[in-house]
């Protein structure tokens, strides 16, 4: 009994192809990798209030934009460069729902624990790596701190 090679198939290759199709085929996960990267630092950016005005109008703009532009690629490619492309799809919501709802509140929250205050009824601190915002908040307030540590330690888990 002797094996024998499978007949070779005699459909193109991407690389044989010409146009915008083949350049999607040929690098379907960079495509799908930068858009998705570039819609969540947007969304970020966005969020977080690093960009305002205009300029948040015009990258969502943009972020819009690169969406479509991913759904577009997929719809008119073949079925390998779908197959390819599809975990990306599949990641964008969930991507964009945790630069949104976590990575942007948690940039606001350090940006705002970082923050310079001239006084106590400053409204709007200035964001200068303040490290000594954490120092002054033990060594003042250091008994509360120990305290709810402590009573957290000595309970059980589970506990309700």
């Amino acid at each position: 009994m002797t094996m024998t090679d499978p007949e070779p198939t005699t459909t193109p290759s991407p690389a044989t192809e010409h146009g915008a199709k083949a350049a999607v085929a040929k690098h379907a996960e960079r495509i799908g990798m930068i858009s998705l990267l570039l819609v969540c630092l947007i969304v970020i950016g966005v969020g977080a209030g690093w960009v305002t005005g205009p300029a948040a109008v015009a990258l969502t703009i943009v972020g819009l934009a690169v969406v479509v532009g991913f759904v577009s690629a997929a719809i008119l490619s073949d079925t390998e460069t779908r197959r390819r492309l599809a975990p990306y799809g599949l990641l964008k919501p969930g991507m964009l729902w945790l630069s949104l709802f976590f990575i942007a509140p948690l940039w606001i929250m350090l940006s705002t624990s970082l923050a310079k205050r001239d006084n106590p009824l400053d409204f709007s601190p200035k964001f200068s790596w303040h490290w000594k915002n954490y120092s002054d908040s033990f060594s003042q307030f250091g008994p509360q701190f120990t305290r709810a540590s402590s009573t957290r330690a000595s309970r059980p888990c589970c506990a309700s």
